[in-house]
């Protein structure tokens, strides 16, 4: 802002008070947010994206306005719109407008609301203050934080739709009744918060009464439905027939692992479990050692097939230990390869190579150990007799972290051929979570539903400048906060030593009737210095002589 004033003040070039009042509105703005989030996402489009759009254009105007709104408001793909354009129609914005800002207004982040919205678009339909803030109050009451709630109801938008005082609170007190704290009912449905959709009378009594029966602690079944409350809603047939296939696995009813079986259980289905049996089968463990594992640690047959595949190559093809060492330690398989296994097993290998530890030293305990524990007993404690210890351990951990930004930027739908793979890769590792989220927030001030449509560019730029920019382009140009999205390149431009000064220039050939109003500012802002100053500047030298002495004088201005 300095800058520009002292700019104006210095410069010969005569402006008039519009322009000056246009000039020092360019003022950068901050602005930030808490909310959790990994996000966005570019979708390009298929060959079925194409097809809706030829279908958008055939139906009629009202019909194509919802399809529109939906793809630019919501965030949805063209084929998806034109699927939801079938539920919900509206002629004008103003409802679903109210509907996107209630969710902003109380805290959800732009990515919650894209799927809430694409799960039960209806509620584009919703009356804010009758239907959905009532709801959003009795969270409040029940001590949920704002971020809490958000993460609720983006898990399950259909709690929404249900009435508050005949299927929410009754639900609510059901578990509060049963759990004898607030906090343990608040943190059930936190875990599933779908458990509010369900008669709980109907639904999940019975299957307590069943537990009761057989012997299973009270304390048990307390923090079975704390915990893992999905558990209760399967049919009472259905619960009954677990139970006994629980109780032949050799399991205790009076034992806590009785009840995290029964959670395993119920959260898959035959097929699926089998085919982690024959995974397991495959590097030699019997069907009863599986058991045997999976009595110790449920969680043994909860991790999916592709994760104990990669953790029993690690062990029996890398580490050179036997399959069994799962079943004495099914613990390990809970483990992340890659953030923990993988770097403490180099750290154990670098010790071993210098004879500061034995071949029979307790890896095991290395592996399952918190991580302040190793860093004070493993890495600190031979730093002089290991000095590159703690480098090679920090740097194995930033390469798990890297992989995984990696996996990350192909789900957003980038092609690792090409160039901007590798850009995005960088945006994401240059900055945390929360300063990408609070980029994103920015954004969505300006009514940006997708920010990250193209390069990354526009997220590799500061808030303050991301400010700076959007206010610019849609306040004093009159520009539409799409062209960002368009063309995110604009926003790595420098506001006060390209922007502003080139936006003058335009003016004052504008004025004078040199060029229309339509005349392409863009290229004139993204142009070559060589380019602009030719085709721009001494173009009109004649008409406009005092343009390239007051472009010089900015460039001196801004260095």
């Amino acid at each position: 802002m300095r800058v520009l004033q002292k700019w104006l003040r210095n410069s010969r070039f005569i402006c008039t008070q519009s322009s000056i009042l246009l000039a020092l509105r360019c003022v950068v703005v901050s602005t930030s947010l808490t909310h959790k989030l990994h996000f966005l996402q570019h979708h390009p489009l298929s060959s079925s994206s194409s097809l809706a759009l030829k279908s958008i254009s055939s139906t009629s105007n009202q019909h194509s306005f919802t399809v529109d709104y939906l793809i630019k408001s919501c965030g949805f793909p063209p084929e998806k719109a034109l699927s939801a354009s079938k539920y919900v129609n509206f002629k004008t914005p103003d409802q679903p407008d109210s509907v996107l800002a209630f969710f902003r207004n109380h805290g959800f982040t732009e990515i919650q609301i894209s799927l809430l919205i694409r799960r039960l678009t209806r509620l584009l339909l919703s009356d804010p203050d009758k239907t959905l803030l009532p709801k959003i109050e009795f969270f409040h009451s029940k001590g949920f934080s704002t971020q809490e709630i958000s993460k609720i109801l983006s898990a399950a938008p259909r709690v929404l739709r249900r009435n508050l005082e005949n299927q929410i609170i009754p639900s609510y007190n059901f578990l509060k009744e049963f759990l004898k704290s607030e906090a343990k009912t608040n943190a059930a449905i936190k875990h599933f918060a779908r458990i509010l959709l369900y008669d709980l009378h109907i639904n999940v009594a019975p299957n307590i009464e069943a537990l009761r029966e057989i012997g299973v602690p009270e304390s048990n079944i307390v923090a079975l439905l704390t915990n893992l409350p999905g558990a209760f809603t399967a049919s009472t047939d259905r619960f009954k027939e677990i139970v006994e296939e629980v109780k032949k696995m050799g399991f205790n009813p009076e034992k806590m692992t009785f009840a995290l079986a029964i959670g395993a259980v119920k959260g898959m289905s035959k097929s699926t479990w089998e085919k982690k049996v024959e995974v397991y089968k495959k590097w030699g463990l019997s069907e009863d050692e599986i058991l045997v594992a999976f009595g110790k640690q449920p969680q043994f047959m909860v991790i999916s097939e592709d994760k104990i595949m990669g953790i029993m190559d690690f062990f029996v093809n890398k580490m050179g230990w036997e399959s069994s060492i799962v079943v004495r330690t099914p613990v390990l398989v809970g483990l992340s390869l890659k953030r923990r296994i993988i770097p403490r097993c180099l750290v154990y290998q670098i010790l071993l190579s210098k004879g500061l530890i034995k071949k029979d030293f307790g890896l095991i305990q290395m592996l399952v150990s918190p991580e302040s524990y190793i860093l004070q007993k493993y890495v600190k404690k031979y730093e002089k007799e290991a000095p590159e210890l703690l480098k090679l351990y920090q740097e194995k951990l930033n390469l798990s972290k890297f992989k995984e930004i990696v996996e990350e930027v192909k789900k957003m739908g980038f092609n690792p051929t090409t160039m901007m793979f590798g850009i995005t890769i960088y945006a994401l590792r240059a900055m945390s979570e929360s300063t990408w989220e609070k980029k994103v927030e920015v954004y969505k001030k300006w009514g940006l539903s997708v920010a990250f449509v193209k390069p990354p560019r526009c997220m590799v730029a500061s808030e303050d400048k991301i400010m700076g920019m959007m206010d610019f382009f849609v306040n004093e140009m009159g520009r539409e906060s799409s062209i960002i999205a368009r063309s995110p390149v604009r926003v790595s431009l420098s506001l006060e030593r390209r922007i502003i000064p080139r936006f003058f220039v335009y003016q004052s050939p504008l004025s004078k009737g040199l060029i229309k109003k339509d005349f392409g500012l863009i290229k004139m802002l993204v142009s070559p210095e060589s380019y602009f100053l030719k085709n721009f500047v001494k173009k009109y030298e004649e008409e406009a002589p005092e343009l390239s002495k007051f472009y010089q004088e900015k460039l001196n201005l801004s260095k």
